[in-house]
C-alpha cells in the first residue's frame, strides 16, 4: 500500500515531511470510517465501501476518495495550520477508533492534534476551554443558531442550549457535516430563516410571480410594423 502512496505522492507533487508517508496511510485509515459519516450518507455505503475481494488499488481508491491522503501531507496541513494549533492547544481531538484492530496499528494512540500541528510552535493543552465555551453557550448566549446533521460524528460533541436565550438548535436528518437550513423540514426552515431575517432587522424578501411560458413565445420588435410583425407570428406559429 506505501507504494501506491508514493505513486499518488509522486503524480499530485505531494511531500509528507512532517507526518512521514507511514504515519500518513495509517491515519487515512483509522480516518477513514469518520470522514465516511462526516461526509458520507447511509445510501452510499453499497457504492463507496469495497469488497473483501477487493484489490490494493481499489481499497487505495476507496479510501482516498472519502478520506483524502493528500489531507495529510504537507500541502494537505499547512492551510489549516491555525485549526490544527487550536485542536491541539484548545478543542481537543475525536479520539481514534483503532483498539480492534490490535497488533495492525504500528502507531497506537498518535491520530491526535498535537501531531498536526504545526512544528516547532509551543502549545499547551487547555482542556477547560471548551467547558467554559459550553458554560457560556448554555448560561450567557443569545441569538445563536445551531445546525448539526444526524449522522455526523462531530454532533457527539454538539453545543447544549441550556438557558440561553432566543437561541435555536436544528438538526437534519439523515445529514452530514455539510448540514443546511435548506435541507430541515418546510416548518423548520422557515422558523430559522424568520428567526434570522428578525436578527438582521431585514422583511421577508417577496417573491416575484413565477414566469410561465405561453403556449406561442411572444415576438419582441416594438419598431416594427405591425403587418410585419404580423408576418412574424405567423412564421412563429408555423
Amino acid at each position: 500500500m506505501l507504494s501506491l502512496v508514493d505513486a499518488y505522492a509522486a503524480r499530485y507533487d505531494l511531500t509528507y515531511s512532517q507526518l512521514g508517508r507511514e504515519l500518513a496511510l495509517e491515519h487515512a485509515v483509522i480516518e477513514t470510517y469518520f470522514a465516511f459519516w462526516q461526509y458520507r450518507t447511509a445510501s452510499s455505503c453499497t457504492s463507496s465501501i469495497p469488497p473483501n475481494t477487493a484489490t490494493d488499488q481499489q481499497l487505495f481508491d476507496a479510501m482516498n476518495a472519502v478520506v483524502g491522503i493528500d489531507s495529510f501531507s504537507d500541502q494537505g496541513l499547512a492551510p489549516y495550520a491555525a485549526y490544527y494549533y487550536q485542536a491541539a492547544a484548545e478543542l481537543g481531538w475525536p479520539q481514534p477508533y483503532e483498539k480492534h484492530l490490535g497488533a495492525l496499528i504500528h502507531f497506537p494512540d498518535t491520530d491526535t492534534g498535537e501531531v498536526y500541528s504545526p512544528p516547532g510552535i509551543p502549545f499547551e493543552f487547555r482542556p477547560s476551554a471548551m467547558p467554559d465555551i459550553q458554560d457560556w453557550v448554555s448560561s450567557q448566549g443569545q441569538r445563536l443558531m445551531f445546525i448539526y446533521g444526524s449522522y455526523d460524528p462531530w454532533t457527539a460533541a454538539a453545543y447544549v442550549l441550556g438557558n440561553s436565550q432566543d437561541s435555536y438548535l436544528y438538526t437534519v436528518a439523515g445529514g452530514n457535516h455539510g448540514a443546511r437550513i435548506s435541507q430541515l423540514p418546510a416548518a423548520q426552515q422557515a422558523e430559522a430563516k424568520a428567526t434570522l431575517n428578525r436578527w438582521m432587522g431585514i422583511a421577508p424578501l417577496k417573491r416575484a410571480p413565477r414566469f410561465v411560458q405561453s403556449e406561442e413565445p411572444p415576438v419582441f420588435g416594438p419598431h416594427v410594423p405591425p403587418h410585419l410583425r404580423e408576418a412574424s407570428s405567423q412564421a412563429v406559429r408555423q
